[in-house]
């Protein structure tokens, strides 16, 4: 249990770096280091091979987070999913988010393809996890990468959406509160397969964000700000 509790503090910590990052410099998108705080974790701290004292050692493993500039230069020239698949890169491992959502609403309104499938026609593994906060789903699909000797693997991740509105405040910026008025609430209400929880903050932790989490669709949480009366 206490392996189980410093996992899980690792994990939010991680989480406070972010969001301190993107506070810090006023911009930035902390939804996705959030989101992949457990898959980070366990991929650092349970498969990557790296010494931190030999930071040049030839045979470490690599995590790419970006693209030189030669790889933008070459950008949709080469198919480099069809040719890991055809080189057999058993050492390749992409980890894909698959949350259903865009800026403009549901995949679905123009996407329908099934994406491990086509992974699987270029000769890839796939595994998918269902809840990317499980930390022994995450490390079952790393387990499988790191036995492949043969081909690379895909890891479909699926990440809930979910948005957070205050009481008094619907819409928060940069620059405050909005003070938007609570009849917003019934528009969030109305919005189809959007599910709306509305609790106090005491029931926050453990009423609120188990089904809020486990939620196979967008959903959102209306926190109600409450004043000490004496």
């Amino acid at each position: 249990m206490a392996e189980l509790d410093l996992d899980q503090r690792a994990i939010t910590t991680l989480r406070t770096l972010a969001m301190d990052a993107v506070q810090a410099a006023r911009s930035g998108h902390p939804g996705t280091p959030m989101a992949m705080a457990p898959a980070a974790y366990c991929l650092w701290h349970r498969v990557l091979r790296f010494d931190p004292d030999d930071p040049i050692w030839p045979n470490r493993d690599r995590f790419v987070l970006s693209v030189t500039l030669d790889d933008i230069r070459c950008f949709r020239q080469l198919d480099g999913r069809s040719l890991a698949g055809h080189l057999r890169l058993a050492n390749l491992c992409w980890i894909h988010d698959d949350n259903r959502i865009t800026i403009e609403g549901a995949t679905s309104l123009a996407f329908t393809e099934d994406v491990g499938a086509r992974f699987v026609a270029y000769g890839w593994n796939v595994t998918r996890v269902s809840d990317a906060n499980d930390r022994a789903m995450l490390d079952r699909s790393f387990a499988i990468f790191t036995a492949a000797t043969d081909r690379p693997t895909l890891i479909i991740m699926e990440l809930p959406v979910v948005y957070i509105f205050t009481h008094d405040s619907i819409g928060v910026g940069e620059d405050g509160p909005t003070h938007q008025p609570v009849e917003h609430l019934a528009s969030l209400r109305a919005i189809p397969g959007l599910i709306l929880f509305e609790q106090q903050p005491a029931a926050y932790r453990d009423e609120v964000l188990p089904p809020a989490v486990k939620a196979r669709a967008a959903n959102g949480r209306a926190i109600q700000r409450q004043e000490s009366r004496s």
